[in-house]
């Protein structure tokens, strides 16, 4: 991951990741070129326009599915059916929160 500070906070961000568990270096310096220069011993590696690693980066999409459950009163018994008016659904979870409110003295 990469953080991007306010010049001069480097220090004050070290902390912040030292009190949660977290490690963390500082590897460089914004300057106003509009890429992401790397250098090893002197020596430029690689020279990366920032776009490639913000607007162009690659997107992971996650493969996402809805999970469907019945819910049921203690007793099992009447279960919330899927209806296009909610109104009888709402009617009978106040009903259940009614006895649930009374059985914990609220």
């Amino acid at each position: 991951m990469l953080l991007v500070a306010e010049s001069g906070r480097g220090q004050e961000v070290l902390k912040v990741f030292e009190k949660w568990g977290l490690d963390g270096v500082i590897v460089g310096r914004v300057t106003s070129g509009g890429s992401c220069a790397c250098w090893n011993t002197g020596k430029l590696v690689a020279n990366i326009p920032n776009t490639a690693l913000t607007d162009d980066a690659p997107l992971y999409h996650r493969p996402m599915s809805v999970e469907r459950a019945g819910v049921a009163n203690e007793t099992g018994e009447g279960s919330l059916e899927r209806a296009t008016d909610l109104t009888d659904n709402l009617k009978t979870l106040a009903a259940r929160a009614k006895y649930l409110f009374q059985a914990l003295d609220l």
